[in-house]
């Protein structure tokens, strides 16, 4: 809920939200995070996937403290996403994204984030990723 606040405080004013301006707003947050951190002496690196979503478009991030591996992040984009008879699959389509820790079967569709990257998906569901780029 502190990052969430922190988040807030970064768009709060913002009268047109892009994706852009979320991505680069989860990205400031994640620099405060950091930059306290090293202001209290703290060296313990910050493991950092977090998603957000204003219901028409979507970030997410595959963050941890520099010299370290962060946990896994997916992404899948198709049509409905379904289980039936214990086997999962997407339809073909682009009406969803799904961004997961782990991929949910195991299609070679998936993409993995790489690390220390973010995923925006706009409204019209068009993905991009991009490096994260910490300036504290």
């Amino acid at each position: 809920e502190h990052l969430l606040a922190m988040f807030v405080d970064e768009v709060s004013g913002i009268a047109e939200i892009t994706t852009e301006l979320l991505a680069d707003a989860l990205v400031r947050v994640i620099e405060r995070v950091e930059r306290l951190k090293r202001d209290a002496g703290l060296d313990t690196p910050s493991t950092l996937n977090l998603i957000l979503s204003d219901g028409r478009q979507m970030i997410a991030t595959r963050y941890v403290s520099a010299g370290q591996e962060s946990n896994s992040l997916y992404f899948l984009s198709g049509g409905h996403f379904h289980c039936r008879a214990g086997q999962c699959s997407m339809d073909a389509g682009d009406d969803a994204v799904l961004i997961v820790s782990e991929p949910l079967n195991s299609t070679s569709a998936w993409q993995r984030v790489d690390n220390n990257h973010i995923v925006t998906v706009g409204p019209d569901r068009a993905i991009k990723t991009t490096p994260i780029t910490i300036n504290i």
